[in-house]
């Protein structure tokens, strides 16, 4: 018993107690709601970044670097000049391209994949068309310190090789980088592009290829690692798997 005084009489400590116990009840669902949505809020922050996936086929494996952005639980990005959208949603993450076309098959298709993701690893399965096949990849990590040094990561000059459905086309190109500003030559042909978070991006402007016999912008984008990267290019409506390394 906590009060001892005169009967009918309420001690400050019992008054004290019931408001706080009334105050605890009524503040329990917002309380929930509010850790749920935190939950939520963490869930969507987990997809977004750059991530190298490799999508296993019957003709090999082929890398592909995706980089996504979520809005909400809708999730967007670009694969080989074409945008992917779908949701993340309770860990689990859903892409597609209603119409896509891949230069490998020769043909247009819808293009999914899903995966579940785990910190910073995802493994799920695609599907292109009728085909369709396990994929496994893992987020870029933090490129703050390659960022803050990118001459050391980029500079110098990258062997690329492109591979396409007439046979793989290499390309040299001689870079430098001045914060994520990328510059240089390919030949006597300028080029410029970016480094950021990791991924690479060069640009050939108005490039002429004597096997298609016309000019477009030709552009490589991949994921450096070390002295090698991973990614892929785009010529006008042509597209395809890229790989590099960068020499001494």
């Amino acid at each position: 018993m906590l009060w001892e005084g005169p009967p009918g009489l309420i001690s400050l400590a019992e008054v004290m107690i019931v408001n706080s116990r009334f105050i605890m009840a009524a503040a329990r669902p917002t309380i929930l709601a509010l850790c749920l949505f935190a939950m939520a809020s963490g869930l969507l922050a987990g997809v977004d970044g750059t991530w190298d996936l490799v999508f296993q086929t019957e003709a090999g494996d082929r890398p592909i670097t995706l980089t996504l952005k979520s809005d909400g639980e809708n999730v967007s990005g670009p694969v080989m000049n074409q945008e992917m959208k779908g949701t993340f949603r309770g860990g689990k993450l859903s892409l597609k391209i209603p119409d896509f076309y891949s230069p490998d098959a020769g043909m247009k298709a819808e293009f999914a994949l899903e995966g579940v993701v785990s910190g910073d690893k995802i493994d799920g399965t695609w599907r292109f068309g009728e085909y369709t096949g396990p994929m496994k990849g893992s987020r870029a990590a933090s490129a703050t310190a390659a960022a803050s040094a990118p001459d050391a990561v980029v500079s110098g000059v990258w062997d690329f090789v492109l591979i396409t459905e007439a046979g793989d086309k290499p390309r040299q190109v001689n870079v430098s980088a001045d914060g994520e500003t990328v510059t240089g030559k390919s030949g006597e042909q300028a080029v410029t592009g970016s480094f950021k978070d990791g991924v690479l991006t060069i640009v050939l402007k108005d490039f002429f290829s004597p096997d298609a016999g016309f000019k477009a912008d030709l552009k490589l984008t991949g994921k450096v690692s070390g002295k090698e990267l991973a990614g892929s290019w785009t010529f006008g409506e042509y597209s395809g798997p890229l790989k590099g390394a960068r020499g001494e």
